[in-house]
């Protein structure tokens, strides 16, 4: 049986649910990246005001998520977008308190860049990996 998409969503966060104990979230948490990709519109060329997620709001709604998913047994998957979204400084330790204190699955859509840093791969499996394929890279 196929399963029916549906989406909801603001400028920043796209709410999706494709089976109905999933739910997935998609968050624009930065608009700011460090390539210059001539079809994106968060090339670094682009010279405009970049936004971000405020860490106390995005903290504050996925605690929500946490109680909401165990109330009523939802599965929920955050989706980390941007820009470029391991370039804002909280991304790691939200990831990190998403997935072990607020029980949600979390993942990110990265162009690359920043994963040459062994630090950086490692929270990124700390605080994103699970299932063995959390990560999706997105070439430029």
């Amino acid at each position: 049986m196929a399963h029916k998409t549906q989406q909801l969503g603001c400028g920043y966060c796209i709410i999706e649910t494709v089976n109905p104990s999933d739910l997935v979230l998609v968050w624009r948490i930065t608009e700011v990246c460090d390539l210059a990709c001539p079809f994106c519109a968060y090339s670094r060329d682009l010279r405009r005001p970049r936004a971000a997620a405020n860490p106390d709001d995005v903290l504050r709604f996925g605690a929500l998520l946490g109680e909401y998913a165990r109330a009523y047994r939802r599965n929920i998957l955050v989706s980390w977008l941007g820009g470029e979204p391991l370039l804002w400084k909280p991304l790691l330790d939200l990831s990190h308190t998403f997935k072990h204190a607020f029980g949600l699955r979390v993942s990110v859509t990265t162009n690359g860049t920043a994963l040459d840093s062994e630090p950086v791969r490692r929270r990124i499996v700390e605080a994103i990996v699970m299932d063995g394929h959390a990560i999706l890279i997105t070439p430029p």
